[in-house]
């Protein structure tokens, strides 16, 4: 059971402390000059969008799109914030130097809320959680989501914070003498659970974590009182959600836009299948991990190893059954001191990841901050235990443990070199974004030049699109079904986040010839520009419009070509 620990800050808290502060202020710096790729998720266009759409008073809508539907799939907590920003810095894109700083600064937050957390409740060295919550900070994959507007830096700060008051609530009502009352934890938790969920719909496992640790430990009226929170958010937003689905009926048109408005596309069909996208992202959550801690090959290098020959693969094989070693006995470190909330939140939260149709490299980074701890521990755990072993024999068991802790922080000195050059050095990471940037500037240059104000245009990056011309925007191609196109038949444990297999590729072109027409003609488009290196079949799949007349080339600025299509009435149905 996890016991009351001291609020006040020793040393080492305070030296940790200057450490994140330090490291907040140079990633909110670098961040913040980084070139912008709004849109390059697709998710942080819309929540800008969004963000604008609430700043100027018209609702929680996608004013990106025709129709202007509402915005019913991603919870509003994160617009709401940027909405914030937009009022202060309403110049876009200029204003995604605060939105960069202020993701940033928020995952310090997170950060410092993550090793309290780990020290806390698990009872960690105080080094451990620190090294952990460094490496998931410089991360490229969290460098990644910093430099544009996503969610997860606030839902690090909500769930994390989430955790800790619950932890608090645990620890006081399993105290035999504990002072004050447990009822304003018990709403506190409740409230910034249902902030987590408001923030990112996967908060939905942290919900269930720390109302399930409730449970278990038989706290039933603090468990009313914290499930009050979540309980008014799922109702709010699900109310909130049925309201605006109506339209759809009064807007048949926006049929076209379900995709973007819920997730119905994303939820497999059958028990069959869910099990096989477990599978499969099984190899994409493995593989991640053992890039984590891999002090030499990249994420692309241990993929293409992989996919080569059964002697190249071996390695990256072993190096994802050791990093699941050590996130096994760094778990069972922590369980054997008392299981807490954060042990069931970390298995809800993988465990969702795990059966959602998409690569889940993205989406571990949220729990970054607490899974790379537990594998230092188990690290460490497994030195200490064989140095320990050597000890008994030769009598120096004093010099054992000086030898795992040198050998964890010459583990921890290599990934961070490893890291950190980006971050000083910028790497590739600036240079992909100095790449985006000329080509959407080409972009937004022609249809500013060729396409009216009432004009509505398919096109990649569609949000920036809108945001940076004020033409309404739909993305270049019908929808599709993620599990058709991230786990086609012929994908193998192997492909890690593939989709540039035949069989999808194939699948994918005959998609495009099928919906195609149906989708320009249903939202409106009057202008595409379909050359996209990402939707080739969408582009292969256009081509029978131009040949029968229903588009027709009006502007080109290499290597983008702008059409203008025939109006509804006159196109071929």
């Amino acid at each position: 059971m996890p016991q009351v620990t001291r609020r006040r800050l020793d040393l080492p808290d305070v030296l940790v402390l200057a450490v994140l502060v330090v490291t907040s202020a140079l990633m909110a710096g670098k961040s913040a000059r980084l070139p912008g790729i709004t849109g390059a998720f697709v998710d942080d266009g819309v929540y800008v969008a969004t963000a604008k759409a609430l700043a100027h008073g018209h609702g929680y809508r996608h004013i990106e799109l025709p129709g202007e539907p509402h915005q019913t799939k991603y919870p509003p907590l994160y617009p709401l914030l940027l909405s914030a920003v937009w009022r202060l810095a309403p110049d876009f894109p200029q204003n995604m130097f605060y939105v960069r700083a202020l993701n940033a600064l928020l995952w310090g937050c997170g950060s410092w809320l993550a090793y309290r957390l780990m020290r806390r409740a698990w009872g960690l060295l105080w080094f451990l959680p620190l090294a952990g919550v460094l490496l998931a900070f410089t991360t490229l994959n969290t460098l990644d989501l910093l430099r544009t507007a996503m969610s997860e830096p606030l839902y690090l700060v909500v769930s994390l914070a989430a955790l800790a008051a619950s932890h608090r609530l645990a620890a006081r009502n399993a105290a035999p003498t504990g002072p004050g009352r447990t009822w304003p934890w018990a709403v506190g938790t409740g409230v910034l659970a249902a902030a987590a969920y408001l923030t990112r719909s996967v908060g939905l496992s942290l919900i269930v974590a720390i109302l399930a640790d409730l449970a278990l430990r038989r706290r039933w009226k603090a468990l009313a009182l914290a499930a009050a929170g979540p309980a008014l958010a799922l109702l709010s937003w699900h109310a909130w959600c049925a309201h605006a689905a109506a339209e759809l009926v009064n807007q048949p048109m926006l049929e076209r836009f379900r995709y973007d408005l819920d997730y119905s596309a994303w939820i497999a069909p059958d028990l069959g299948t869910l099990a096989r996208i477990a599978y499969l992202n099984a190899s994409d959550l493995a593989l991640s991990m053992a890039e984590l801690l891999a002090p030499i090959w990249t994420g692309e290098e241990l993929a293409a190893m992989l996919g080569s020959s059964p002697g190249r693969a071996l390695p990256v094989y072993l190096a994802m059954l050791v990093t699941l070693a050590l996130l096994t006995v760094g778990a069972w470190n922590t369980w054997r001191r008392g299981w807490t909330a954060v042990h069931l939140y970390l298995l809800l939260y993988l465990g969702m990841v795990l059966v959602w149709p998409f690569p889940c490299v993205r989406f571990v980074v949220a729990v970054l901050p607490l899974v790379l701890p537990l594998e230092l521990l188990g690290l460490y755990s497994l030195l200490s235990g064989a140095l320990r072993i050597v000890a008994r024999r030769t009598g120096h068991l004093r010099a054992a443990r000086i030898a795992a802790l040198a050998g964890l922080l010459l583990v921890a000195a290599l990934l961070g070199f490893r890291r950190m050059q980006p971050l000083l050095g910028l790497g590739w990471v600036i240079d992909m974004g100095a790449m985006e940037e000329p080509r959407r500037a080409a972009v937004v240059e022609l249809i500013r030049t060729h396409v009216p104000a009432d004009a509505v245009i398919s096109v990649e990056y569609s949000g920036y699109v809108f945001l940076r011309t004020g033409r309404k925007a739909v993305p270049p191609g019908p929808p599709y079904d993620p599990v058709s196109v991230w786990y086609p038949p012929d994908r193998r444990f192997g492909q890690c986040g593939r989709i540039t297999t035949r069989g999808m590729a194939e699948a994918d072109l005959e998609h495009a010839r099928t919906h195609l027409v149906a989708y320009l003609r249903r939202t409106q488009v009057t202008h595409a520009i379909p050359l996209d290196r990402r939707f080739q079949a969408y582009w292969r799949a256009f081509g029978p419009l131009v040949r029968s007349g229903q588009a027709r080339l009006i502007a080109r600025m290499a290597p983008y070509e702008l059409y203008a299509l025939a109006p509804p009435t006159d196109r071929a149905p």
